[in-house]
């Protein structure tokens, strides 16, 4: 590379663009200028400070957005180099990571490139009528979602971990290509180290009040850049009996909008999810205790009376006289000190 870009961003004026050439020096005017040299390198440089670069793939400047040093002694001119061979770096061993993570993801579900791993969905009742016509489920668009906007699956061997999230279950297939180990503490740290590169975001990230906002967007950015298609980690929502940290895992599966250079990680109505059927109502509630916790209301009880499925009719006249009889058989063992009769689970026949 014989030359560096160098666009600014300067406020209230358009960007333009300025190529500097190994040891050439750009003073800055009034007022602070904002420039980009790359996505992953995004600075502000103060009135009179100066932009040099060092040979190519190296500079410095004097004052970088995000930058340790700056922080420790912004008063004088630092030096701040950041290597282009270095992002370069990281970026393979993330490609690297992905590759490794396929087979891992293949022997763990049980998954292979034609049939896919089987998946399951709770989602509100409501949603089942439009999931089943349209075969579509939602992907989730919204801040506060581990891996960012997904399509949030559990493996079918982990039936039970995502219970909280609707009252019915449908079942179906799901075919990613690029999968990411987010269990494995080397791909994390990899992700973390990735994010130190964009400065866009840095600071907005780590200073200001619009933390989970720019977590979606570097989130998003990253399963982007790096074409994943699903990201397995393990359940940070807990409802206890239902959810096993230690053997459960959760899907973040990618939706993807646009095409070409213009591809990337989106919400909306989803087709990731193949083959989808209704397979399951579940008969517990759950309370929202807290960012971190769900309650089961029923469970405790229902596991201590146990339950006793009753067919019905919509308006059958014989629902009344059932509910009526096992009533006063738990009034009279209540108070002969005799073991509750068992709770009705209703089920409806067409």
């Amino acid at each position: 590379m014989s030359s560096l870009t160098l666009t600014f961003l300067n406020l209230g004026t358009r960007p333009r663009t300025v190529r500097l050439r190994p040891g050439d020096a750009l003073k800055v005017g009034e007022p602070s200028w904002h420039f980009v040299i790359s996505e992953e390198i995004h600075l502000i440089v103060l009135p009179g400070q100066m932009v040099r670069t060092k040979g190519m793939g190296n500079w410095r400047i004097g004052r970088p957005l995000g930058s340790r040093e700056s922080r420790i002694n912004a008063d004088i001119q630092v030096g701040f180099a950041r290597d282009f061979d270095e992002i370069d770096s990281l970026k393979q061993q993330i490609v690297d990571f992905c590759t490794q993570s396929r087979p891992i993801f293949d022997e763990r579900f049980g998954a292979s490139a034609a049939d896919g791993v089987l998946v399951i969905k709770y989602t509100p009742a409501e949603r089942l009528g439009s999931i089943l016509r349209d075969q579509m489920i939602y992907a989730s668009g919204d801040k506060g979602y581990t891996w960012g906007d997904a399509v949030h699956v559990s493996p079918l061997d982990s039936p039970f971990s995502t219970m909280m999230y609707g009252s019915v279950g449908v079942v179906g297939k799901a075919r990613p290509v690029t999968v990411f180990d987010g269990t494995d503490p080397i791909g994390v740290t990899l992700y973390q180290q990735w994010i130190r590169f964009q400065l866009r975001y840095y600071d907005l990230l780590t200073t200001t009040m619009h933390s989970d906002y720019v977590a979606r967007i570097l989130r998003n950015k990253f399963r982007t850049d790096f074409g994943i298609d699903c990201v397995f980690f393990r359940p940070d929502q807990f409802a206890p009996n239902y959810v096993r940290r230690d053997r459960d895992y959760w899907f973040a599966l990618s939706h993807w909008t646009g095409t070409g250079a213009h591809r990337r990680v989106g919400k909306g109505p989803s087709a990731v999810v193949q083959e989808i059927e209704f397979c399951l109502v579940v008969s517990e509630e759950f309370g929202r205790r807290s960012d971190f916790l769900y309650n089961p209301w029923l469970g405790a009880e229902l596991r201590s009376r146990n339950s006793e499925p009753i067919a019905i009719q919509p308006r059958d006249t014989s629902l009344a006289p059932a509910i009526r009889t096992r009533y006063l058989a738990i009034r009279a063992n209540r108070s002969h000190g005799l073991p509750l009769d068992k709770v009705y689970v209703t089920h409806e026949t067409p």
